[in-house]
């Protein structure tokens, strides 16, 4: 393969992903913000995907209140709706990052 068409594909795939993504998550516009969502998540170190799984109970139960706690800053510093939370209750892992289930 040419490196023309071995560009000419990674663009082709790249379009593709796009729409993929589009379709999955309801149009363009769900997947833009989205993605502003995640990139404010990734920069949280108390989000941090790292494996807590070894900290004793308590521990893991305290962290869980840090991140809620933070989620709310984060809300009312973002301006995030009730639709937007949705999407940061999907990212993050609360299970894995506090051993417990929030419902």
């Amino acid at each position: 393969m040419s490196r023309e068409e071995w560009t000419l594909a990674k663009e082709r795939n790249k379009a593709l992903s796009e729409q993929i993504a589009c379709l999955i998550h309801g149009g363009r516009e769900n997947v833009t913000r989205k993605r502003e969502i995640v990139s404010v998540l990734e920069k949280e170190p108390l989000l941090s995907k790292t494996d807590k799984s070894f900290l004793p109970r308590p521990e893991l139960y305290k962290r869980g209140l840090q991140i809620v706690a933070r989620l709310i800053e984060l809300k009312e510093l973002h301006r995030w709706s009730e639709g937007d939370m949705v999407i940061v209750n999907e990212m993050v892992d609360m299970v894995r990052c506090t051993g417990v289930l929030l419902h």
